[in-house]
Protein backbone atom coordinates (compact mmCIF):
# COMPACT_ATOMS: atom_id res chain seq x y z
CA UNK A 1 0.00 0.00 0.00
CA UNK A 2 2.74 2.59 1.23
CA UNK A 3 4.84 1.65 -1.66
CA UNK A 4 1.47 2.09 -4.33
CA UNK A 5 1.15 5.84 -2.87
CA UNK A 6 4.94 6.46 -3.58
CA UNK A 7 4.38 5.99 -6.74
CA UNK A 8 1.55 8.01 -6.92
CA UNK A 9 2.96 11.12 -5.32
CA UNK A 10 5.81 10.27 -7.60
CA UNK A 11 3.74 10.02 -10.75
CA UNK A 12 2.13 13.16 -9.82
CA UNK A 13 5.39 15.23 -9.67
CA UNK A 14 6.44 14.12 -12.64
CA UNK A 15 3.15 15.19 -14.07
CA UNK A 16 3.19 18.67 -12.54
CA UNK A 17 6.80 19.02 -13.66
CA UNK A 18 5.84 18.28 -17.81
CA UNK A 19 2.92 20.42 -17.38
CA UNK A 20 4.64 23.56 -16.10
CA UNK A 21 7.24 22.62 -18.98
CA UNK A 22 3.94 22.41 -21.41
CA UNK A 23 2.87 26.08 -20.23
CA UNK A 24 5.91 27.65 -20.54
CA UNK A 25 6.51 26.23 -23.54
CA UNK A 26 3.13 27.42 -24.76
CA UNK A 27 3.53 30.84 -23.69
CA UNK A 28 7.30 31.05 -25.72
CA UNK A 29 5.44 30.12 -28.05
CA UNK A 30 2.39 32.65 -27.90
CA UNK A 31 5.60 35.71 -27.67
CA UNK A 32 7.04 34.00 -30.98
CA UNK A 33 3.64 33.90 -32.81
CA UNK A 34 2.85 37.39 -31.09
CA UNK A 35 6.46 39.13 -32.68
CA UNK A 36 5.97 37.75 -36.09
CA UNK A 37 2.52 38.99 -35.84
CA UNK A 38 3.77 42.78 -35.20
CA UNK A 39 6.49 41.88 -38.26
CA UNK A 40 3.85 41.44 -40.33
CA UNK A 41 1.48 44.01 -38.97
CA UNK A 42 4.08 47.00 -38.88
CA UNK A 43 4.97 46.05 -42.83
CA UNK A 44 0.77 46.23 -43.29
CA UNK A 45 0.88 49.84 -41.52
CA UNK A 46 3.90 50.89 -43.74
CA UNK A 47 1.76 50.27 -46.91
CA UNK A 48 -1.06 51.57 -45.85
CA UNK A 49 0.48 55.03 -44.55
CA UNK A 50 2.21 55.00 -48.28
CA UNK A 51 -0.78 54.42 -50.04
CA UNK A 52 -3.30 57.38 -48.13
CA UNK A 53 0.02 59.51 -48.84
CA UNK A 54 0.10 58.66 -52.61
CA UNK A 55 -3.54 58.85 -52.78
CA UNK A 56 -4.06 62.06 -51.09
CA UNK A 57 -1.44 63.72 -53.45
CA UNK A 58 -2.53 61.89 -56.68
CA UNK A 59 -6.11 62.89 -56.27
CA UNK A 60 -5.80 66.01 -54.29
CA UNK A 61 -8.05 65.08 -51.55
CA UNK A 62 -7.10 65.02 -48.03
CA UNK A 63 -9.36 62.58 -46.91
CA UNK A 64 -6.85 59.99 -47.69
CA UNK A 65 -4.55 61.48 -44.85
CA UNK A 66 -7.62 61.25 -42.27
CA UNK A 67 -5.75 58.18 -40.61
CA UNK A 68 -1.83 58.77 -41.38
CA UNK A 69 -0.86 60.20 -37.51
CA UNK A 70 -2.79 57.09 -36.32
CA UNK A 71 -1.22 54.64 -38.20
CA UNK A 72 1.84 56.25 -37.84
CA UNK A 73 1.56 55.85 -33.69
CA UNK A 74 0.61 52.83 -34.30
CA UNK A 75 3.57 51.77 -36.08
CA UNK A 76 5.77 53.71 -32.97
CA UNK A 77 3.95 51.31 -30.21
CA UNK A 78 4.35 48.61 -32.63
CA UNK A 79 8.51 49.12 -32.85
CA UNK A 80 8.13 49.64 -29.05
CA UNK A 81 6.23 46.56 -28.46
CA UNK A 82 8.35 44.32 -30.59
CA UNK A 83 11.78 45.97 -28.79
CA UNK A 84 10.37 44.62 -25.02
CA UNK A 85 9.46 41.14 -26.67
CA UNK A 86 12.34 40.53 -28.15
CA UNK A 87 15.70 39.57 -26.33
CA UNK A 88 19.40 39.31 -27.41
CA UNK A 89 19.84 37.01 -30.27
CA UNK A 90 20.86 37.42 -33.50
CA UNK A 91 17.98 38.14 -35.25
CA UNK A 92 16.46 40.79 -32.62
CA UNK A 93 19.78 42.73 -32.92
CA UNK A 94 18.45 43.69 -36.57
CA UNK A 95 15.46 45.66 -34.36
CA UNK A 96 17.57 49.02 -34.18
CA UNK A 97 18.20 49.02 -37.75
CA UNK A 98 14.47 48.16 -38.39
CA UNK A 99 13.41 51.64 -36.12
CA UNK A 100 16.06 53.36 -37.94
CA UNK A 101 14.48 52.20 -41.42
CA UNK A 102 11.16 53.30 -39.84
CA UNK A 103 12.35 56.56 -38.63
CA UNK A 104 13.37 57.27 -42.11
CA UNK A 105 10.28 55.96 -44.06
CA UNK A 106 8.10 58.22 -41.76
CA UNK A 107 10.63 61.52 -42.03
CA UNK A 108 10.43 60.75 -46.36
CA UNK A 109 6.51 60.74 -45.85
CA UNK A 110 6.58 63.78 -43.57
CA UNK A 111 8.27 65.38 -46.22
CA UNK A 112 6.22 64.57 -48.48
CA UNK A 113 3.16 66.08 -46.74
CA UNK A 114 4.98 69.03 -46.15
CA UNK A 115 5.56 70.10 -49.89
CA UNK A 116 1.84 68.91 -50.52
CA UNK A 117 0.67 71.39 -47.42
CA UNK A 118 2.56 74.00 -48.96
CA UNK A 119 0.72 74.16 -51.66
CA UNK A 120 3.44 72.60 -54.07
CA UNK A 121 1.74 69.82 -55.16
CA UNK A 122 4.28 69.08 -58.07
CA UNK A 123 7.01 69.28 -55.46
CA UNK A 124 4.99 66.60 -53.42
CA UNK A 125 4.68 64.50 -56.75
CA UNK A 126 8.44 64.49 -57.30
CA UNK A 127 9.59 63.58 -53.99
CA UNK A 128 7.52 60.38 -55.15
CA UNK A 129 9.00 59.99 -58.63
CA UNK A 130 12.45 60.15 -56.84
CA UNK A 131 11.59 56.76 -55.80
CA UNK A 132 13.43 57.36 -52.45
CA UNK A 133 10.47 56.08 -50.40
CA UNK A 134 10.09 52.93 -52.32
CA UNK A 135 13.67 51.92 -51.49
CA UNK A 136 13.26 52.52 -47.82
CA UNK A 137 9.97 50.70 -48.22
CA UNK A 138 11.14 47.41 -49.67
CA UNK A 139 14.28 47.92 -47.11
CA UNK A 140 11.38 47.65 -44.00
CA UNK A 141 10.33 44.64 -46.11
CA UNK A 142 13.71 42.58 -47.00
CA UNK A 143 14.62 43.17 -42.84
CA UNK A 144 11.13 41.94 -41.37
CA UNK A 145 11.91 39.00 -43.65
CA UNK A 146 14.71 38.49 -42.94
CA UNK A 147 14.28 38.82 -38.95
CA UNK A 148 11.19 36.31 -39.73
CA UNK A 149 13.63 33.99 -41.42
CA UNK A 150 16.37 34.29 -38.64
CA UNK A 151 13.37 32.97 -36.00
CA UNK A 152 12.33 30.52 -37.94
CA UNK A 153 14.67 28.09 -36.28
CA UNK A 154 13.85 28.89 -32.89
CA UNK A 155 9.98 28.61 -33.50
CA UNK A 156 10.85 24.91 -34.87
CA UNK A 157 12.17 24.27 -31.35
CA UNK A 158 9.74 25.87 -29.32
CA UNK A 159 7.20 23.14 -31.35
CA UNK A 160 9.59 20.61 -30.79
CA UNK A 161 10.38 21.03 -27.27
CA UNK A 162 6.70 21.58 -26.83
CA UNK A 163 5.52 18.25 -28.59
CA UNK A 164 8.60 15.98 -26.70
CA UNK A 165 6.94 17.54 -23.64
CA UNK A 166 3.53 16.85 -24.57
CA UNK A 167 4.78 13.49 -25.44
CA UNK A 168 6.60 12.79 -21.59
CA UNK A 169 3.92 13.91 -19.98
CA UNK A 170 1.00 11.29 -22.15
CA UNK A 171 3.70 8.69 -21.36
CA UNK A 172 3.27 9.28 -17.37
Amino acid sequence: FLFGIIIIVFLQVISGYNIKRLIQGNKTLLNELIVQKDLRQLETNILIVESDIRGAIITGNEIHLRNVEEYSRIIDNDLADMSKRLGTSDSDLQVPLLTSLVEAKKDFNQSILNEYFSNNKAGADSLINTNRGKEIRDSVINLVSLIESSRQEGLRRIVSSIEETGRNARLW
